[in-house]
């Protein structure tokens, strides 16, 4: 029975896998590791009318109810931080979009992370997503993001980096009349 023969392999295999997560933990907090790669994203709704406009989407922290945050995640093995950018837009937010220019490096010594963050001109919603029955997205001007982002040093960092390049420099790097606003 192939399924009888299984069961050990795999339980040594998951004992095996459990304690180098472990391990390489351990190593990332004494500073013998390298940082972990995450990646995320600022999405813009840039809106085309008698004047040009934009807005930033959030997405609510699954931890934190009426928090709010940038989309973002891990970099897996051979995904570039482009890529794992635009995945976590797709997984957490259901958007779709072209990136833009990188918009900041932030290093966290805290939780040992390296975060390459993005601009993403959305292009479209999804209407069902992976995370959608676990978090809202809303749109928010500039000024409301400040009021409505998490306070956790990460995110601050981000919002630091929009405000820095400002909207006009961020509108002005969109593609023409990108998206469906």
């Amino acid at each position: 029975n192939i399924a009888a023969m299984a069961t050990p392999v795999l339980a040594w295999w998951m004992g095996w896998k459990s304690l180098w997560r472990y391990l390489w933990g351990w190593l990332r907090a004494v500073g013998l590791a390298g940082l972990r790669q995450r990646a995320a994203c600022v999405p813009v709704r840039v809106k085309h009318g008698a004047a040009v406009t934009a807005e930033i989407l959030l997405i609510e922290s699954v931890k934190h109810k009426g928090v709010f945050v940038f989309p973002g995640g891990g970099v897996e093995a051979n995904e570039s931080t482009a890529a794992a950018a635009k995945r976590e837009a797709l997984e957490e937010a259901g958007i779709i979009g072209t990136l833009g220019e990188c918009l900041d490096e932030y290093d966290d010594d805290k939780s040992k992370t390296r975060t390459t963050t993005f601009i993403m001109y959305v292009e479209d919603e999804l209407e069902v997503w992976d995370e959608a029955s676990k978090r809202s997205r809303c749109w928010f001007t500039l000024d409301d993001v400040d009021r409505f982002l998490s306070t956790k040093a990460g995110h601050r960092h981000i919002l630091a980096s929009v405000q820095r390049r400002g909207l006009q420099a961020i509108i002005a790097g969109a593609p023409p009349k990108s998206g469906l606003y």
